[in-house]
């Protein structure tokens, strides 16, 4: 005979269980620390890129991107290893004895990806972060990258009426609207994106924030998806990082291929000496590229 109120007592705990560990995840998630390539190369099938910054931002610049899927294309993990400001170079050699001990394993990253997922807590600063660092080994030595942006991803296919609004979601399935046809409908709402404004921000932005899908296209044999972030530009001293890779294409299994990273070279900290002078891009050469949806399609890919 079957025990129907163990049955509900076993439930009743597993729920427990459940939401309390949803409700803590948000503490422990690591602070920060070292991804290793090679453990990146040997767990996920890891696509790697290089974009070149010069004729987007005029600067000669080089942006290593590595991303990969997660639980079955549902989750996308994309580092991108950014050109420094102070430092020559992307990458410095590292004595690998004094990072080891920070380094992440496989599992927490996954552990790490599934956690901002389900937990109701969560800030920005943990799905875009530059808390990471990526580490590689070549010619019998170990580098650290300089500047590393960690991002987070959901990936989804929901078509209309069905909408996917959780944060830092590509949906392929939603319908298309470029910035341009945006700005034609709803111009109020474009102030906040136009970092000339001072910095002026998107009204209810936790409702309205969102990615949208600009257009499809063919890039060799694969269909691929441009997209672009309705947010604003809510830091006036620091690095918008919330911003991520505003613009970007992406390929089913192949992850993110191009993109604009205009939150790295449209601030500089008044304390750092940086190679190049002044604020490397200006503001008027940031809306240009916004409103125009320019974007870095990675070297490997171009024709």
């Amino acid at each position: 005979m079957i025990n129907f109120k163990k049955i509900l007592e076993i439930l009743i705990i597993s729920l427990l269980l459940m939401w309390k560990s949803m409700i803590g995840v948000a503490q422990n998630l690591p602070k920060d620390g070292y991804i290793m390539l090679d453990s990146l190369n040997k767990n996920f099938k890891v696509n790697s890129y290089t974009l070149y910054t010069k004729e987007l931002y005029d600067i000669d610049g080089k942006i290593e991107l590595y991303s990969f899927d997660m639980w079955g294309g549902n989750i996308l993990l994309v580092l991108s290893v950014l050109p420094s400001f102070t430092e020559k170079g992307n990458w410095k050699k590292v004595n690998f004895d004094s990072i080891k001990d920070k380094i992440l394993t496989g599992s927490q990253i996954r552990r790490y990806a599934t956690d901002i997922y389900n937990s109701k807590e969560i800030s920005s600063e943990d799905i875009n972060t530059l808390k990471f660092a990526l580490v590689k080994k070549a010619d019998g030595h170990y580098y650290v990258s300089n500047v590393c942006l960690t991002e987070r991803f959901n990936v989804r296919n929901y078509t209309f009426p069905l909408i996917a609004t959780r944060k830092k979601t590509i949906n392929i399935g939603s319908p298309a609207i470029t910035i341009q046809e945006f700005n034609k409908k709803l111009p109020q709402y474009m102030t906040s994106m136009n970092p000339k404004n001072d910095h002026s921000l998107l009204l209810d932005r936790g409702l309205l924030e969102n990615y949208y899908l600009s257009k499809k296209l063919v890039i060799g044999k694969d269909t691929a998806y441009q997209f672009w972030n309705f947010t604003d530009w809510q830091v006036m001293d620091g690095w918008n990082v919330q911003r991520g890779v505003d613009r970007f294409i992406y390929i089913p299994g192949k992850g993110i291929v191009g993109g604009s990273y205009d939150f790295w070279f449209a601030f500089k900290p008044w304390r750092e000496d940086y190679i190049v002078k002044g604020v490397p891009v200006s503001r008027e050469k940031l809306w240009d590229n916004i409103i125009n949806e320019r974007i870095i399609l990675a070297e490997e890919l171009k024709n």
